[in-house]
């Protein structure tokens, strides 16, 4: 395979991934938007820490 060949795949396997990326963010976004509306805060502070270390380890796994 011809490395002109093998940096096109790379390039368009690249592009979809940035796109899956973005497609999910999107729809993450929507989804917690929706649970934020339908429920009231929270007052258990450990599952709020929880909840924001998952979604922070998520977002820095995603840009990796």
């Amino acid at each position: 395979m011809s490395p002109e060949t093998e940096n096109a795949k790379m390039s368009a396997n690249k592009q979809i991934g940035e796109k899956v990326k973005s497609d999910y963010l999107k729809r993450f976004a929507v989804y917690q938007k929706k649970c934020n509306v339908e429920k009231k805060p929270s007052k258990d502070h450990v599952k709020l820490k929880a909840m924001a270390f998952t979604v922070t380890k998520m977002a820095n796994v995603l840009s990796s």
